[in-house]
């Protein structure tokens, strides 16, 4: 039996190529819009919360401490606010256009690589909870005196300064700054963990808490995370142009006591990312 012949005319060739592209184009869109409405809410969330320090201040009549520092305090948390509303219209005005070019001095543009982001993060957490790091400069044990078998990683990332040292004609450097300046985000975005026993806290709502239970803050957080010896509170890692380096801050302590800070630069090889350097400040 002679099989029919089907005949596909240009005109219908042309049809579905530019369907094809419309429709890649507008998957691209709506990932686009996802992504700056996500990070609208984000911008959002930080705006109320400086907002809310800045009138719990303003309303305080607690001014037997400190009160010499309550109007600057009151300065910085309401242009703390005022700088996140701003960004906040900013990807508002994203997610509504998202075919616009992102001003080059946004936090977050499109597209979010989560995957480079994890992976960085994983290899700083794993050389910081290696024994035979020489630099830990925290001992990596429980308070029961075992092992370290976990970390508690902070739920946000650190909020850095971009006046920390540092470098800043290096592009990775300057793209640490950049990424990390529109505030903290939720490390569960991101997803770190993997290999890695972690687990996920606030080390500004358990500092807090301790202060409330009248406790060290070294004893409630033990108290809370016995298996852990310690916590980390990281940054987004920032990137070279050509995506070979990475740099990335940490900020914790507790295992030996010490509040600790790290700084990281890693290099891309072939197996994954492997650190290349760590500068590390101690303070009691």
């Amino acid at each position: 039996m002679k099989l029919p012949r089907v005949q596909i005319s240009v005109r219908w060739l042309l049809f579905a190529v530019a369907a094809f592209a419309v429709s890649t184009w507008t998957a691209m869109m709506l990932q686009r819009a996802f992504h700056y409405r996500e990070q609208a809410e984000n911008q959002a969330w930080l705006e109320a919360k400086h907002r809310s320090e800045e009138h719990r201040l303003r309303t305080s009549e607690d001014r037997s401490f400190g009160a010499e520092a309550i109007p600057g305090e009151i300065r910085r948390e309401a242009e703390e606010a005022d700088r996140h509303g701003r960004l906040k219209r900013q990807y508002q005005q994203l997610a509504t256009h998202p075919w616009e070019d992102a001003p080059h001095d946004l936090p977050l543009p499109y597209p979010w690589d989560r995957d480079r982001d994890r992976a960085v993060l994983e290899a700083a957490l794993a050389d910081l909870m290696d024994p035979k790091n020489p630099e830990n400069a925290i001992e990596f044990w429980t308070a029961g005196g075992a092992p370290c078998p976990e970390i508690v990683v902070g739920e946000t990332t650190y909020s850095w300064s971009s006046d920390s040292d540092g470098d800043e004609s290096d592009d990775a450097w300057d793209d640490l700054n950049r990424r990390n300046s529109g505030g903290p985000i939720l490390i569960a975005g991101i997803g770190v963990g993997g290999s890695l026993k972690v687990s996920y806290d606030d080390p500004d709502r358990l500092f807090q808490e301790s202060v409330d239970a009248d406790m060290a803050f070294r004893d409630y957080f033990h108290k809370l995370h016995p298996t852990s010896c310690g916590y980390a509170w990281v940054t987004l890692p920032g990137f070279s142009r050509d995506g070979r380096k990475a740099f990335l801050f940490i900020s914790g302590g507790y295992g030996g006591g010490h509040s600790v800070s790290w700084t990281y630069e890693l290099a891309r090889a072939d197996s994954g990312w492997e650190v290349r350097e760590r500068g590390c400040h101690v303070s009691q």
